[in-house]
């Protein structure tokens, strides 16, 4: 499904409401399903929100592993994960508007 998403921390920390609402969006196809992870041993759900203009599968910001959706309010959801960038991993949650 094509969707806006927003990041709600940096680094594991909570952004400002206000931060939030300024930053650009990320605009594209949202998938959900499962992938085995090496390193946690076990098959988790992963979200990724693929570039819909590219050809093939390309990745528009880090996949969320062991996602999980917290929140669906009519267009709106919210889904929170470990996202892994550069070796280091985070907890992150994204707001989700579907378009």
């Amino acid at each position: 499904m094509k969707v806006k998403v927003k990041k709600v921390l940096e680094g594991g920390k909570h952004l400002s409401t206000e931060d939030v609402k300024k930053s650009a969006p990320f605009i594209g196809l949202l998938r959900m399903g499962e992938s085995r992870s090496r390193r946690l041993g076990r098959t988790v759900a992963v979200a990724t929100l693929f570039d819909e203009k590219q050809v093939g599968s390309v990745e528009i910001i880090e996949p969320l592993q062991d996602a999980v959706v917290t929140a669906i309010d009519g267009k709106m959801m919210r889904i929170r994960g470990i996202e892994e960038r550069a070796g280091v991993s985070s907890y992150q949650v994204w707001h989700i508007e579907v378009l």
